[in-house]
């Protein structure tokens, strides 16, 4: 997986598009983050300067998966009349 194939995943979903920071060094705020950092990958959710729920992955895979379930669970899909 690359992050380009994260970035349509996530557009798949209905997030705003300013909710989301994918990639190295990724800086944010009130927003959820997928980092590059050497040789792991972070997701978290970016405030205040702070990394609320930080967790850490050994693939992009992994951290893509967890990216998108936290993902589906904060912007729960909408139904029929939205």
């Amino acid at each position: 997986m690359t992050l380009d194939e994260v970035r349509a995943r996530v557009a798949r979903l209905d997030v705003p598009s300013d909710a989301v920071v994918l990639g190295h060094g990724a800086a944010a705020n009130e927003a959820w983050v997928l980092c590059d950092e050497g040789s792991r990958w972070s997701v978290y959710y970016a405030e205040r300067g702070g990394r609320t729920g930080e967790r850490r992955h050994p693939t992009l895979e992994e951290a893509a998966e967890d990216l998108l379930a936290r993902l589906a669970r904060a912007f729960p899909a909408r139904g029929p009349g939205g």
